[in-house]
């Protein structure tokens, strides 16, 4: 699926942008993408828009000052959580 890596000033990246989620996962997709998200460390910052169908993982807490577009990967473990996440660019 298309997704948005932002990077900070030094190009260490700082998140992860999905624009159009439930086109790619559908409606129980979804709901156990939430799900999966709530289960995730403190150390990620994670958050879901329903209104703009947009899931922004984040790494820290940096700003981002550059994106690029990219082909992204979301493995789920057979519980349903998400377990991976990888972007070719």
């Amino acid at each position: 699926m298309p997704v948005v890596l932002d990077f900070d000033l030094l190009g260490a990246l700082v998140g992860i942008e999905v624009i159009g989620v439930r086109e790619y996962v559908g409606l129980e997709g979804i709901r156990m993408l939430k799900a999966s998200l709530a289960r995730l460390p403190a150390t990620m910052f994670t958050s879901y828009d329903e209104t703009a169908d947009a899931l922004t993982l984040d790494v820290t807490r940096e700003r981002s000052s550059d994106q690029k577009p990219a082909d992204g990967t979301f493995l789920f473990d057979p519980r349903g959580d998400l377990s991976a996440v990888f972007a070719r660019w």
